[in-house]
């Protein structure tokens, strides 16, 4: 869910907020033909909750020093060494074999987030990453899956009531996923050499008229 409270606070919006997630999860694992689809939701409400425990609240995070630290992938090993970091980085692909160090925000996290691996049976883990790649694609999958996902990740937690026709998301997909080529192409039909050259003295205008306006301001200074 969105916030580390939503595990952890009392309070009736977020008690309910944890029945609606439990329910959705048991929902897409019965969809997928998970046999004991109950218990498994409710272990990985369990898991999600002890994950969100670990993490920081929102006041720490907004501290810039203390989630600056950058650790070598040797020693993230060694914090962490039930997680195969150096697999990690090798997965993101050949440009990031460069890769020696990183900014890990929330180390204490990573620590024991590191017990949290050894100490949650392996059957677990794989209800969880079951729910989460079913969560992650419903709304590619049958209808259920979508109408499932919608009415826990729109409706119960933003309020959304009625969700966009699958056509409108499918435009809106793709105009994510290829938005920039497509613009690249429009450009080039549509935007000739003299309106570029037209836009490029417009800008250079613009950042004459700036420097002119920033001189004459008698509060800056040369240092300033």
């Amino acid at each position: 869910m969105p916030d580390r409270e939503y595990y952890l606070t009392d309070d009736a919006r977020n008690v309910k907020a944890r029945a609606d997630l439990s329910a959705y999860a048991e929902k897409l694992l019965s969809l997928s033909g998970s046999a004991e689809a109950a218990a498994a939701a409710a272990r990985i409400v369990a898991l999600e909750t002890s994950i969100a425990r670990l993490h920081w609240t929102r006041v720490e995070n907004r501290d810039p020093v203390k989630t600056y630290n950058r650790t070598a992938i040797a020693d993230a090993t060694t914090a962490m060494s039930a997680f195969g970091w150096k697999a990690f980085v090798e997965g993101l692909g050949p440009e990031a074999s460069a890769i020696t160090e990183f900014d890990i925000r929330q180390p204490s996290y990573v620590k024991q987030l590191g017990e949290l691996v050894r100490s949650t049976p392996v059957t677990t883990w794989r209800e969880y990453f079951r729910f989460r790649v079913l969560d992650a694609n419903a709304s590619f999958l049958p209808a259920a899956y979508d109408t499932a996902r919608f009415d826990f990740r729109e409706r119960a937690l933003r309020g959304v009531q009625a969700q966009q026709p699958r056509w409108r998301r499918g435009l809106t997909l793709i105009d994510r996923s290829i938005g920039e080529i497509a613009g690249r192409v429009y450009v080039e039909r549509t935007f000739p050499l003299e309106a570029r050259i037209r836009i490029r003295e417009l800008v250079a205008n613009l950042r004459i008229a700036f420097e002119q306006s920033i001189d004459s301001l008698e509060w800056m200074g040369p240092q300033t």
